[in-house]
């Protein structure tokens, strides 16, 4: 049983140290306030109130989707996260304790990574579109505005798909290595 609790501990740490939620979070931000940005230098520029509150709409739909996106898995890693002393209710269940802590953890991050996977996904061809209009001038034309976008997804926005699935075959290594813990449990 001392091996299943030292790969325990050593997944933890793993996932703890080299998968920091900062990272996603500074990533996340880095976008929501480029973009804000240049919505607001887009405004100034041109006075557009409704492309004002069409980009603004997204930016805001993007942080409600990743708030409430991520909230359900923090709610529940917050009830796992004590897992109890070996001593008082057994190695078997403080093994269980452990490992539901160590599952509850690969899901926020497997949740967060997704969910900003989706967000760059759909926002930064927007932000792209954004910065064209900021440079070339306001797009005319409902049809132009979905051609460009299309265009723009198509250039920015499957890029990041592929960079955060690489990131996520990472995340389901350790769900295999749970699973495999679990069987030994």
């Amino acid at each position: 049983m001392k091996t299943t609790v030292e790969r325990l501990d050593l997944l933890i740490e793993d996932i703890k140290n080299n998968y920091p939620s900062s990272t996603y979070t500074y990533m996340l931000l880095i976008l929501f306030v480029l973009f804000l940005v240049a919505i607001l230098f887009f405004f100034v520029k041109y006075g557009l109130l409704g492309r004002l509150f069409f980009y603004g709409i997204a930016l805001l739909a993007a942080g409600v989707y990743y708030r409430l996106g991520i909230k359900k898995s923090i709610q529940h890693m917050q009830t796992v996260s004590q897992y109890g002393d070996p001593e008082i209710i057994g190695e078997k269940q403080y093994l269980a304790n452990k490992l539901a802590y160590l599952n509850a953890g690969i899901e926020i991050k497997r949740v967060r990574i997704s969910i900003i996977k989706w967000i760059y996904f759909f926002l930064f061809p927007l932000f792209l579109l954004l910065m064209s209009e900021i440079v070339i001038g306001p797009i005319v034309g409902t049809g132009s505005v979905i051609w460009k976008y299309i265009i723009a997804l198509l250039l920015g926005g499957i890029i990041w798909i592929f960079f955060f699935n690489k990131e996520l075959e990472i995340i389901y290594g350790y769900e295999d290595d749970a699973i495999i813990l679990s069987r030994k449990i």
